[in-house]
């Protein structure tokens, strides 16, 4: 799992981008699902930032997926606000 965060480390540039992919990356149902990728051997796993903070969306957007040799697969996203650290599921078809 280091690995794994660590490789999502080099691809953010700010700390709060930092901060938001820590706080989605350390949820316990995402740590399940980076083992089980790991484990299963058939795909990446990877958390990043999709979007940054707006006046109409204060958080920072995240996205946790695997990519496979032929598509990339969404676990979930995640809104996540710096100032508090709350971290929210969303359903972006929803909204």
């Amino acid at each position: 799992l280091a690995l794994i965060v660590g490789a999502v480390w080099t691809a953010v540039q700010s700390g709060h981008q930092r901060y938001a992919v820590q706080q989605v990356t350390a949820l316990p149902e995402v740590q399940e699902y980076l083992v089980l990728v790991e484990e299963g051997g058939r795909s990446t796993p990877g958390v990043r930032v999709a979007a940054r903070p707006t006046r109409d969306e204060p958080g920072y957007l995240v996205q946790v997926y695997e990519i496979f040799t032929d598509h990339t697969t969404t676990f979930n996203w995640y809104r996540v606000d710096v100032a508090t650290g709350e971290v929210m599921r969303v359903d972006l078809l929803a909204e």
